[in-house]
């Protein structure tokens, strides 16, 4: 299902699932759609370096998704996944001459993933990942964004940092 955070639309949200894997898998892929962009982390480790995925589209009509291979990232035991998501195109409330804040499609950032390893599920999105608002308060394709260090969360990608205060994911 899809996903998002019911924090401010101009603010980048963090989502966080922590699983379990009771063996290391020989072939492991995880992908994400996000209307909007998304970065990713496993275990405190991003499998590529890109950061503003997916490709933008036109969002009523498709969306990207990119296919990550993670078995080099996953470990025996638990194991954490962060997100964090940008606005792009989809949420874009800058006024201009593109006119993209009367966009039919226009919503709060939002994505669907599923972790597939050796043929299997083992993680797909759900209402029970953990959301939080990231450091970037504010961010926007044409105006950037402001980011604010004192809103850091040291650990936020390992497996045994405690969200238990943090809402659910709408």
């Amino acid at each position: 299902i899809w996903i998002g955070a019911g924090i401010p639309e101009k603010a980048a949200p963090y989502l966080r699932q922590v699983f379990q894997m009771d063996s290391l898998p020989k072939d492991a892929h995880l992908y994400i759609c996000s209307a909007g962009w998304h970065t990713v982390r496993i275990n405190g480790v991003s499998p590529d370096d890109r950061v503003l995925a997916p490709s933008v589209s036109q969002y009523d009509r498709r969306v990207f998704y990119v296919d990550y291979p993670v078995a080099e990232l996953l470990r025996k035991g638990k194991n954490t996944i962060v997100l964090s998501l940008g606005n792009s195109l989809y949420n874009d409330f800058s006024h201009s001459a593109s006119d993209f804040i009367r966009a039919t499609w226009r919503d709060r950032v939002k994505v669907i993933c599923e972790l597939v390893a050796d043929g299997k599920t083992v993680l797909s999105s759900s209402r029970q990942w953990k959301v939080t608002a990231s450091p970037v308060i504010y961010n926007n394709i044409r105006c950037g964004e402001h980011y604010d260090a004192r809103l850091e969360i040291p650990g936020l990608d390992q497996a045994d940092f405690d969200d238990s205060a943090w809402p659910n994911a709408v």
